[in-house]
């Protein structure tokens, strides 16, 4: 798996943003693909917070972003 830091997240959309360890441009990171629901919102949807470091797999066939799948908080 990769690892990353998060660098932006909205709550109130529901995505953000992962910068990768290794470099290279930011992928994207939707609240459904995130594995570990701690911390969640007040609704149960999980969240991540600016700063965090993830693992995640890059989902093949994407938008030149990249999308982020099964992200876990490391």
């Amino acid at each position: 798996m990769a690892r990353g830091v998060v660098t932006w997240f909205s709550q109130d959309l529901g995505f953000g943003f992962i910068a990768p360890d290794r470099g290279g441009p930011d992928i994207c990171v939707d609240d459904v693909d995130i594995e570990e629901l701690l911390p969640a919102r007040k609704d149960g949807r999980p969240t991540l917070a600016p700063g965090q470091w993830v693992e995640y797999e890059r989902a093949s066939g994407t938008t030149s972003a990249g999308l982020a799948v099964r992200v876990r908080p490391v």
